[in-house]
């Protein structure tokens, strides 16, 4: 894994009641994935760093996604960058 790549994430967490993973990315996008269960949530939060396992897992897959204007609040098992703002 590539620990010296920056962090691509600023953010994240499981939203329990739609049952999607928000992410919100260094650009400050904020993207809501659709079909990643609780325990995909939580494999990604407990792998790192988060941007390669989200590279290796996810990038190039079909997984459906939606773009959101704003970041959610109260999402489970929440993770902030360290290096994020």
């Amino acid at each position: 894994m590539d620990y010296e790549r920056p962090y691509c994430f600023i953010r994240g967490g499981y939203q329990i009641a739609t049952e999607r993973v928000i992410m919100q990315f260094n650009d400050y996008s904020i993207y809501a994935f659709n079909e990643l269960t609780l325990d995909d949530w939580n494999n990604w939060v407990d792998a790192y760093p988060h941007g390669t396992f989200f590279n290796l897992e996810y990038r190039n897959t079909d997984i459906e996604f939606l773009k959101l204007k704003t970041y959610p609040d109260n999402l489970y098992n929440e993770f902030r960058e360290p290096s994020s703002p």
